[in-house]
């Protein structure tokens, strides 16, 4: 993940930006702190410091509608609002819907696979992931994104 990303990140003033994985500024998403910690910690491992932590879908609206992020990671089953009703309110709104969500899960059902993917998810992980798994799915959503 040492390759330069370019990717539209401000949408509001529509200027394009190049970034490295430490340059990134990702929102991770879960109920549970130490799952949250476990994908900070992936993350720092792969040169990304620069995260933020929330705990609900709620409290990841807020903050995607008041910072910039490059990418967004969250869990599927949350209790207070599932992660396909973020990814659903993320899609569905005009400033937010570029951003990549790469949902991350312990259920691996294929129904949840192809609801995520209908969805809109750029990535499904299931849990528990190695460093190198994770790595890969980041580097396919931004490879993705640089390519269309």
């Amino acid at each position: 993940l040492n390759i330069l990303f370019r990717w539209i990140l401000d949408t509001k003033n529509n200027q394009s930006i190049s970034l490295s994985i430490s340059e990134l500024k990702i929102l991770v998403v879960d109920e549970f702190a130490i799952n949250r910690t476990i994908i900070k910690n992936i993350l720092k491992e792969l040169g990304c410091e620069n995260t933020v932590e929330v705990s609900d879908g709620f409290e990841a609206l807020a903050s995607l509608k008041s910072k910039i992020y490059s990418c967004v990671i969250a869990e599927w089953e949350m209790s207070e609002m599932k992660g396909m009703d973020l990814l659903r309110q993320i899609r569905e709104d005009q400033l937010l819907k570029k951003i990549p969500v790469l949902v991350v899960t312990d259920d691996g059902a294929k129904d949840n696979i192809f609801l995520a993917t209908k969805t809109g998810a750029s990535g499904f992980l299931l849990k528990p992931f190695i460093k190198e798994k994770f790595s890969e799915e980041l580097e396919k959503i931004f490879v993705e994104i640089i390519t269309h």
